[in-house]
Order: structure tokens, then sequence, then C-alpha cells
């Protein structure tokens, strides 16, 4: 601000001495107003100048003001003498009053501590610029420091946070899971009951868990259900032969190797049509397929004729029943019962 006041000054020095002499050149009296207002004008920035007082100039800043202002009132009386000079017709002495050596002297003495000022405080303008700069450059790499400590604080606290609140616990869960699927269902999970996304992992392992411990129980049902059946079958006092729907014997119990006189088995594998009664072997497979077919059933004793038996295809007396069935989902299959 004080800058722009001293450039002001030096500006206005020129625009006052311009409009003088324009007036001693054509004693315009434009001219003249115009030189007046620029005096009121300057004379309002003189106040400015008393401001500049109270900053904390200098005493070297202060006294070229101080001469600045006393330059520009000495070049106000010679203006003011142009002036009259010109208004009397005595244009040659205004003009020497304005142009001589001595006017250019006295412009010069106003101009030089201003000029000086100028410089001045540019010089301490850049000087605070590069101190201000310092310190901005100062506080930037601090705030930078701290930002770099403050996000490693924060990377610390979130691994320590991750580490306790979901790795851990992630740990665990998978061990316990491990151990669920090596067959051990007695496994505590742990976390259940939290609100958040490792809580619902939790659960959900829960969850899985009951389903593991039902279809377990599941498993041993049915492998005791097979048992059942199975011992049913070997002990039968007939002959029981499973045959699927391309006519191979899929089970064949021990009653029925004894019957057609296989060792234990050899029945496994063979097609049903060998050993069916020789009137109707030749149709029998189309006959099966018909039957398979149907939701029909023969009881005991309503096929008859010798079936066909191993040592040099030996005749078996005996009557047979049929039924023809499907189970889980597999193919339909026929369940022979042999009776000799």
């Amino acid at each position: 601000e004080a800058s722009d006041a001293a450039q002001h000054l030096q500006i206005s020095a020129y625009e006052l001495t311009r409009a003088v002499s324009s007036f001693v050149t054509t004693t315009d009296e434009q001219f003249q107003r115009d030189y007046f207002a620029l005096r009121d004008e300057r004379h309002s920035g003189d106040q400015g100048l008393q401001s500049f007082l109270n900053h904390q100039l200098s005493s070297r800043e202060v006294e070229l003001l101080m001469e600045a202002r006393l330059q520009a009132a000495r070049l106000d009386d010679t203006h003011l003498k142009a002036f009259a000079l010109a208004r009397e017709g005595r244009r040659p002495e205004a003009v020497e009053v304005l142009f001589g050596m001595p006017y250019q002297d006295a412009i010069e003495q106003e101009l030089k501590p201003l000029q000086e000022l100028d410089a001045t405080m540019h010089r301490q303008r850049r000087a605070r610029t590069e101190v201000l700069g310092r310190q901005i450059a100062q506080a930037t790499a601090l705030a930078a420091t701290l930002l770099i400590l403050c996000l490693l604080l924060v990377v610390v606290v979130l691994r320590r946070f991750y580490h306790r609140r979901v790795l851990q616990p992630l740990v665990q869960l998978t061990e316990s899971t491990q151990h669920l699927l090596h067959g051990e269902r007695d496994i505590q999970y742990g976390y259940s009951g939290e609100i958040s996304e490792v809580g619902d992992l939790s659960r959900a392992l829960l969850r899985f868990q009951e389903l593991m411990q039902q279809l377990d129980l599941q498993r041993r049902e049915f492998s005791e259900a097979e048992t059942w059946y199975r011992q049913i079958i070997e002990f039968a006092p007939d002959g029981m032969l499973v045959v699927d729907d391309g006519g191979t014997i899929v089970i064949a119990n021990p009653k029925a190797h004894e019957q057609f006189a296989y060792p234990q088995g050899e029945l496994l594998g063979r097609c049903i049509d060998q050993l069916v009664p020789e009137d109707i072997r030749p149709k029998h497979a189309q006959m099966r397929e018909r039957f398979m077919a149907s939701n029909a059933q023969r009881a005991m004793g309503s096929i008859a004729g010798d079936f066909r038996g191993k040592p040099a295809w030996s005749r078996v007396p005996g009557g047979a029943g049929v039924d023809a069935f499907a189970a889980g989902g597999r193919p339909r299959a026929l369940c022979l019962c042999h009776r000799a």
C-alpha cells in the first residue's frame, strides 16, 4: 500500500507539471481547472502519507516522505507563480519559470526521495515475501510431517483393530470349520452374538454345523436301513435277484447263487435272460421291457418252469414272482424272487 502511494505521488507530480505547462502554453482555462483538481486529489493523498507515518516505518523512510512533501509544497508555489505570470501576459517569464533549470532541479528533488522510498519498499517487500515463502515452506513441511504421522497412527490403529476384530476372528472361525469338515461335530463357534459381519459369518457357520449334524443323522439312519434291507435280502429263504432296465443282474443274494449253482458273486453282471425257462427265453427281452414300462406285478408262482442253472446249463425247477419298482430317482428295476 505504501509503495502504491509513493508511485501515485510520482505520477501526480508529472501530471501537475503537464497541466501547468499546458496552461502556460495555451492559456486554456481547462488546464488550470485540471491542475487544481489534481492538486486537491494529491492533498487528500497527503492524509494517506500521514497514515504511513503511523506504520512501523524506519526513520529514513519517514525522512524521505517528509522531504517529498516539502519539495511538493515548493513546486506548488512555483506553479502558482507561473499561473500568475501567464494570466498577466508575461508568457516568456512563465515559460522560463517552468522550463528553466531551477524548476527541473526542483522536480528532480521532489521525485528523488519518492523513487528512493519506492525502491526501499520494493526491497522490503521482496525480503518479506522471501521470509513468508520460507515460513510457508516450513509450515507446509510441518503439516506434511504431521499428516504422515497421523496417517501412520491411523494405519497402526486400523491394523490393530483389523487384527483384533477381523483377522483373528476369521482365523478362529476357519480353524473351527476345518475341524468340522474333518468330522468333529462338537465345535463351538464364537462371535455369534456380535452385530457385525463377523457375527453374521459365525451364525451362518452355526447353521452349517446344524445341517452337518442333521446330515450325519440321516446318513446313519440310511446306513442302518440299508444294512437292515441287505440283511433281509441276504438271509431270505428264497432266491432274490434285482435286475436293471437293461436286464443286467445288479443284486443276487446267496440263496439265488445256491439255487442256480453259481459261486458267490458270479451272478452279478449277467443277463437275466440266461436264467429264464427255455419256452420264454427267445421273447423274454421284449416281455421284460413291456413289463418294466407298466406298473404290473406277478405274484410268486405265477412264473413256472425249469430255469437254467450253471452246471452244463442244468435245469432249475421252481416258480418265481416279479415286481417292477423305482427308488431314489434311479431308473426302474425288476425284483425277481425264485422259489425252488
